[in-house]
């Protein structure tokens, strides 16, 4: 079935798998929010949800601490990825996709704070109603998309 969740090595239910099988459920519930609109929700947005719920799971509001270091590097040498660049192609497919991963959960951990989770919920949703993304974050967030990755840069630099 094309709505199967696959995980490679997930025989055994340990807390590893388990992490990842909160992160791959996410992705089904974005699914579902969007309408099934695949290019409607960013993949930053997309991921950033999926990493974020995964830190959540295991008790955490952010990224490792091994994680968190490199993003306060990355960021301080002006190094992190802009969101509008990880938009449409998938984050595993280009340079660093672990940080990626981070950077775009950090994105979400902002707009949760700005807003709620629930404002994310709906974001997603009229993301799949063919929504703009700008006009959706303005209207939501009350925030654009080149001011979300400045407060990002911002945030991770001071972490």
């Amino acid at each position: 079935s094309e709505s199967a969740i696959r995980m490679n090595d997930s025989a055994e239910v340990n807390p590893r798998n388990q992490a990842t099988l909160v992160h791959e459920y996410t992705h089904g519930i974005v699914d579902e929010l969007s309408g099934f609109n695949p290019r409607g929700v960013p993949i930053w947005a997309n991921e950033g949800l999926a990493e974020y719920v995964e830190w959540r799971h295991e008790g955490s509001d952010g990224p490792p601490p091994l994680e968190a270091v490199a993003l306060r590097s990355y960021a301080r040498s002006g190094q992190i990825p802009k969101l509008k660049e990880m938009a449409d192609q998938a984050l595993v497919n280009q340079d660093n996709p672990a940080l990626r991963y981070a950077v775009s959960a950090c994105a979400v951990r902002l707009l949760i704070r700005r807003k709620s989770v629930e404002e994310v919920i709906e974001m997603i949703r009229d993301l799949g109603k063919g929504k703009k993304l700008g006009a959706v974050l303005e209207g939501r967030f009350d925030i654009t998309l080149e001011h979300l990755q400045e407060q990002l840069e911002d945030d991770l630099k001071s972490r």
